[in-house]
């Protein structure tokens, strides 16, 4: 992605030609509003718009790709039904049927939130909660999760409780969304760590969930919050999932008034979420 000084740096011999107009605000109108960019802001734009659509056109066939599995998946499942009969379907049958609708519901629900955060249509319903409370909780719901993967969870929570005004289902859902992505880029048997404590000076709660798996490089680290971002990877490096989960819980944790970062130490090194909610 170009930067505004990297635009304002080109070569002279390509600026020689625009020279004079390279300062001169411009204005631009669109459906909702009016600008006035310079050259170099203006290029910038064209430059970002151009980016999101190759991302929005690499998504989409991504999309494709994800949404095809599971559908391959009942059709023969269907197609075993019809040669077996309804009644005679084994268990294991039905439970591949299950797994897979389930996926499907899974990858719309997250489409269906992406863009009614995008559209400012999101509305928390938010009350007065206890995060430590809810923090156990979530553990306790994704603790098999990460068995299942050989590997150990470990919570960590003060004595007594960290209220909040918040939506206890979307916060439920930044939670869940953080501890499935430390399991899915574990890499095998590892640890997960979940911990929570109190900024008392700033009156914030901070809650980091860290893992011991693959890491992240440096330059994924300045884009991992983007929607669509595991779209651009090769399918040997995906993962599973649209690549938005991440998007979403920036998005929700920003509706809270909180904020949310990642950082790792590099390519095995493991990863560290911390969100930063108001008391």
């Amino acid at each position: 992605m170009l930067s505004l000084a990297q635009v304002s740096t080109m070569s002279p011999e390509w600026r020689e030609p625009v020279h004079d107009l390279w300062d001169t605000p411009f204005r631009i109108e669109t459906a909702t509003d009016i600008h006035l960019l310079t050259l170099p802001e203006a290029l910038l734009e064209l430059h970002t718009l151009g980016e999101v659509g190759r991302r929005k056109d690499e998504f989409l066939a991504f999309l494709g790709h994800e949404l095809r599995n599971p559908l391959g998946v009942l059709l023969g499942a269907f197609d075993a039904i019809d040669q077996v009969g309804l009644k005679t379907a084994d268990a294991e049958m039905r439970a591949v049927i299950r797994r897979q609708i389930t996926n499907m519901n899974c990858l719309v629900d997250e489409l269906l939130d992406m863009t009614r955060i995008t559209s400012g249509k999101v509305v928390l319903k938010k009350e007065r909660l206890d995060l430590v409370q809810l923090l156990r909780e979530t553990a306790a719901d994704h603790r098999r999760l990460v068995e299942s993967q050989g590997a150990t969870l470990t919570l960590k929570v003060p004595p007594g409780s960290l209220w909040c005004d918040g939506d206890r289902t979307r916060l439920w859902q930044v939670l869940g969304n953080l501890l499935e992505n430390a399991v899915k880029f574990l890499g095998g048997p590892g640890e997960v760590t979940v911990e929570i404590w109190s900024d008392l000076r700033n009156r914030r709660a901070i809650i980091e969930i860290r893992d011991t798996g693959l890491g992240i490089e440096p330059e994924a680290l300045r884009e991992i919050f983007q929607p669509f971002v595991q779209a651009t990877r090769s399918r040997e490096q995906s993962r599973g999932g649209l690549g938005i989960g991440l998007a979403l819980v920036k998005g929700l944790v920003e509706l809270h008034g909180g904020r949310v970062m990642a950082a790792s130490d590099g390519p095995g090194q493991g990863s560290r979420f911390t969100v930063s909610l108001p008391t």
